[in-house]
């Protein structure tokens, strides 16, 4: 499976930093996922998303952003079927795990994963993205319930017989207790217990036992379906088997996942109100891989690579860097080396002597020129501020060459050297007046100038810096550079190529911004002020890295002033949060903020969370230097961003889910005919725009293709007239489509959310 340098960045979701790291494990469960499906479609096997699989693919159009497991569901025979096919047909390296092929898995599931142990082989590591740790996809499965609920209670009982007989023998050994436990369940189902001998194999026994008593109810005789173990043992009733009978793919992060065709009905069964928004917990530690980690460590002779703090981190190389010349320096020593040459030309002609040195003008001129050139080359030659110098510095240059030419041709020069020609006196004028403007547009427009450089990496890094980059820029005595680098790869070794990146994009940026290229600015020359960053990694992201020179290690060296901001605003956390803490060890504990001068956060709360964070990190002895270098700032624009008005009228997103479909069947059209008729007679207010989630009709005709022509031949009615239109959601950013509209409106989808984080009204029909 292909990802995309943007798929493993850093981002916000819903509020919440999802780093590199977590992504990292994203990208292994979905390749693993890969396997699974693939192996189903060929055998034709039904699975489903399950649990906060299912939830993240509805809500959020992946994974929950603070979620980092994979869970999907089988009926049984369709888990049978697969057990065997995956045993043939997973890769090599792939273990499917259960009671009775792996130690210590007494669950009823099955588990994908794609090694059996943590694995650091370069091959491995360059295929996952540098994540050594076991990644895998957790199989529920769902057995047929008994119609008669006293039955159902009956079969818990008989169930949890056996697992408690297991469990003991698995752990104490056979004793009279258990032994007595055997005899009762070898008579009431008539089987011969062969492993007396070993527990293990006992216990393997009779989970299978115990298995096939879930799995003893025909379909034909039930009405709903469950996983037995653990709901239905603890009294749940289950689900209507018909909420399973079709399946629909829908986006998930990169790829597309399959979910019951009626999944708002069973997600309402499991979360209520399942479009709000609850940062709660999961069935695991959260990140999932920490405890392998931990484990590792435990027993390794090393230590894991990790971002060390150091003392010497505070330090920095800026008075060894402040013997290189800057270009301030340069243009002062091209400036006096032009004033000297300019100054004995003058003196000659005072003293009303013969120009004794006529290459002195020639000289002035080759001095301009690479002094135009250099500045040109630091600064950009689009620059506003250097296209206005070098102006100068060519009207300089054309008086030099007029007052040479003067000076060669002219016959008005008397036998003892005297220059008493008018037109040569105010050629001489005009040239010192020449020299002047370029002193005075130089110390302007560059000497006097405090240069700011922001070093971004992207769009919505970009996002962070719009603030700043607007309270810099206009300032008159600031003169900013912008400087987008580019974001790569590392393979296993940490080696990355840089060669065939290619920046494509830069339209976010500010149409007056001073952009520079990455490969040909010279920090040394340029030596900004300021320089804004936003990366913290340098060369600790896991799998990601930026171009050595603009780490935040090196940019110290150049700068007075190093400042990181945040790229993103995140919804405010506190110590009880512990997903929250636990990812401030990613991007906070990282290079870019302990060599930063200065560290903007958006809040007082958030600047106390730094503080801590990078205590508990660096010793408390740094408290005080963190509680100095941490300010609470204004970072980011957080208003809404207007709709395009069409007259002035809101426009409302009417997003139809095929849920709709599958719950309501042809009851669906009378249903949006009614709402489209109530848009109508509301249609001097609001223009609306129709979408279908998921947008491939190819799934909703897998549920019903007569209704869903019905319902497209409806819809098709109402995009003819002036205030309604088909909106192709498959085509555009879902960030600019929740830019673009003002109101959403209708099925649940990962939209509602998109238009909810701006702060725009989201009405849900359920």
């Amino acid at each position: 499976m292909d990802f995309s340098t943007d798929f493993y960045r850093d981002e916000v979701r819903c509020g919440f930093h999802v780093p590199t790291a977590i992504k990292q494990a994203w990208g292994a469960e979905l390749a693993v996922l890969a396997e699974v499906d693939r192996i189903c479609r060929k055998h034709n096997i039904k699975y489903y998303a399950e649990w906060g699989t299912l939830l993240g693919a509805i809500r959020h159009g992946g994974f929950i952003p603070w979620d980092d497991d994979m869970d999907i569901v089988m009926l049984r025979e369709d888990y049978t079927r697969f057990k065997k096919a995956a045993a043939a047909e997973l890769p090599k390296e792939f273990a499917l795990h259960d009671y009775e092929s792996k130690d210590n898995h007494w669950l009823f599931l099955s588990r994908v994963v794609n090694r059996n142990h943590i694995c650091f082989e370069e091959e491995h590591l360059n295929k996952y993205h540098n994540f050594p740790y076991i990644a895998a996809i957790d199989i529920f499965v769902l057995d047929y319930l008994y119609k008669d609920s006293e039955k159902e209670k009956e079969r818990s009982r008989e169930i949890k017989l056996i697992l408690a007989v297991a469990d003991s023998i698995v752990e104490k050994g056979i004793d009279n207790t258990s032994m007595y436990g055997l005899k009762s369940i070898e008579m009431k189902y008539n089987v011969k217990l062969s492993h007396i001998s070993s527990p293990k194999k006992l216990g393997i026994e009779l989970y299978r036992l115990a298995e096939q008593q879930m799995a003893r109810v025909p379909e034909r005789e039930a009405d709903y379906i469950g996983q037995i173990f653990p709901w239905i043992l603890r009294g749940e009733e289950g689900m209507p088997k018909e909420y399973y009978d079709h399946m629909v793919y829908m986006p998930f992060e990169n790829t597309f996942i399959p979910v019951p065709a009626d999944y708002d009905s069973v997600i309402k069964k499991r979360y209520s109100n399942y479009m709000d928004i609850y940062k709660g917990g999961s069935g695991h530690n959260y990140p999932y891989f920490e405890g392998q980690r931990k484990n590792l460590q435990a027993v390794a002779d090393f230590k894991l690579p990790e971002f060390t703090f150091t003392m010497d981190m505070l330090k920095c190389d800026r008075e060894k860097n402040g013997e290189n010349k800057s270009l301030k320096d340069f243009v002062k020593e091209y400036l006096g080396v032009i004033d000297g040459l300019m100054c004995d030309f003058c003196q000659q002609l005072i003293q009303n002597k013969p120009v004794e040195n006529q290459n002195i003008l020639p000289e002035c001129q080759q001095l301009a020129v690479d002094l135009g050139t250099l500045i040109e080359n630091v600064k950009g030659e689009n620059s506003l501020n250097v296209k206005e110098i070098v102006s100068y510095i060519e009207a300089y240059c054309e008086a030099l060459y007029k007052t040479y030419n003067f000076l060669a041709d002219t016959a008005d020069i008397s036998e003892n050297g005297s220059l008493d020609s008018q037109e040569f006196s105010d050629s001489v004028s005009y040239l010192k007046a020449a020299f002047e403007n370029v002193k005075e547009i130089i110390n302007e427009r560059l000497l006097k100038k405090k240069v700011i450089l922001f070093v971004t990496t992207g769009q919505k890094q970009w996002n962070g810096f719009k603030k700043l980059y607007s309270i810099n820029s206009s300032n008159k005595d600031n003169e900013v550079f912008v400087v987008l680098v580019p974001v790569a790869f590392k393979d296993a070794l940490g080696r990355a190529s840089f060669d065939n990146v290619q920046i494509k994009d830069t339209d976010f940026l500010p149409q007056e911004a001073e952009t520079r290229i990455w490969q040909d600015i010279d920090l040394g020359l340029l030596k900004p002020d300021i320089i804004y960053i936003q990366e913290p990694y340098d060369r600790e992201n896991p799998c990601l890295t930026i171009p050595p020179k603009f780490y935040a290690g090196n940019l110290k060296n150049y700068t007075d002033c190093l400042i990181y901001a945040p790229p993103f605003y995140v919804s405010e956390f506190n110590e009880n949060d512990i997903r929250d803490i636990y990812n401030m060890k990613h991007y906070v504990t990282a290079p870019g903020i302990v060599f930063a001068d200065r560290i903007l956060v958006q809040s007082e709360n958030m600047k106390a969370m730094y503080v801590k964070k990078l205590t508990e990190f660096a010793g408390e002895e740094t408290y005080n230097i963190w509680e100095q270098k941490i300010k609470a700032a204004e970072l980011y624009n957080n208003e809404e961003i207007k709709a395009d008005k069409v007259n002035d009228k809101k426009t409302v997103l009417f997003c139809i889910g095929e849920n709709e479909l599958a719950g309501k069947k042809a009851a669906v059209l009378s249903e949006i005919k009614k709402r489209l008729e109530i848009f109508e007679e509301n249609s001097s207010v609001f223009n609306l725009k129709i979408c279908m989630y998921p947008p491939d009709l190819d799934a909703w005709e897998s549920i019903d293709a007569d209704t869903t022509k019905s319902l497209m031949k409806l819809l098709g009615e109402y995009t003819e007239k002036p205030w309604c239109k088909m909106y192709d959601i498959s085509s555009t950013e879902w960030d600019d489509i929740a830019r673009e509209n003002n109101i959403y409106y209708g099925s649940p989808s990962p939209l509602a959310h998109m238009f909810a984080i701006r702060h725009k009204p989201v009405m849900i029909s359920m």
